[in-house]
């Protein structure tokens, strides 16, 4: 089960499902169980997720992660996403710092700053600024 995963509990997770375009799930012994696909995904991969028994993976993807199925499939463009709602995605992943959490969402709002460890809940306040 997807949601099992602590991955999708980690707020630095979301960039790396977010922003590339193909992202290619495999098992511990490194099986292939699925993956977000797009089409700017390379034709080997859509080809072997098309003869997958795993083709309504993005639907357990986007069920595990909080992400509507459209964007995990590239149906939608992050850019046409409300502000509100790219933010929502971080709501039920951890950080080990608060200021993480608005760190997590720099590249997803193509925001780009230094850190300032130490400001904690300010990093959001000067994202949404920012934003």
């Amino acid at each position: 089960n997807l949601s099992d995963s602590e991955w999708f509990s980690r707020g630095w997770t979301l960039q790396e499902l977010l922003a590339p375009p193909t992202v290619v799930f495999a098992d511990s012994a490194w099986r292939y169980i699925g993956a977000k696909v797009t089409s700017s995904t390379p034709p080997w991969v859509r080809l072997i997720h098309s003869h997958s028994i795993m083709q309504g993976y993005v639907f357990e993807l986007s069920k595990a992660s909080g992400v509507p199925h459209e964007m995990l499939s590239g149906d939608v463009k992050l850019s046409s996403v409300d502000v509100e709602t790219r933010t929502s995605w971080m709501q039920s992943r951890n950080t080990t710092r608060a200021e993480d959490r608005a760190y997590c969402l720099l590249g997803i709002f193509n925001v780009y700053w230094s850190p300032i460890y130490g400001e904690r809940e300010h990093a959001m306040v000067r994202l949404k600024q920012e934003i």
